[in-house]
């Protein structure tokens, strides 16, 4: 979701927000909590949900935080084979890799989520 676009989810990307082998397998793991998000909001009576400015802040400043043991997509040319990822050779850099992916790895994004959910207060949501 986006700050300013209510009940718009978004799932997909690049990377789903996770790297891992399996592209499909991070699709579910969004559309699953999406599904519950809905879910949640139509037990309650709520017609409109919005992520809240603060909530939008935190999960950028989370998500660009890797504390020296994340993985980045995009690494330095040394330690990567040039390509498409690392945009070795390109005079301008034309992908923000640091939004493409969660850097904590896939078990940390799962359990991100379902700690979120597991608590039920919809929190970061602007609920009316």
């Amino acid at each position: 979701m986006v700050s300013g676009f209510p009940n718009l989810f978004l799932c997909g990307g690049g990377f789903v927000f996770q790297l891992g082998a399996n592209y499909a397998r991070g699709i579910d793991v969004q559309a699953e909590h999406v599904a519950y998000t809905i879910s949640e909001l139509s037990s309650r009576g709520v017609k409109s949900a919005n992520v809240t400015f603060e909530a939008e802040e935190h999960w950028i400043a989370d998500q660009l935080e890797t504390k020296g043991g994340g993985f980045v997509l995009g690494g330095a040319s040394e330690s990567c084979t040039p390509g498409y990822y690392n945009q070795e050779g390109t005079t301008v850099r034309y992908r923000n890799v640091r939004r493409e992916t969660y850097s904590k790895g896939v078990g940390a994004y799962i359990k991100l989520l379902s700690r979120w959910r597991n608590n039920g207060e919809l929190k970061g949501l602007d609920l009316n």
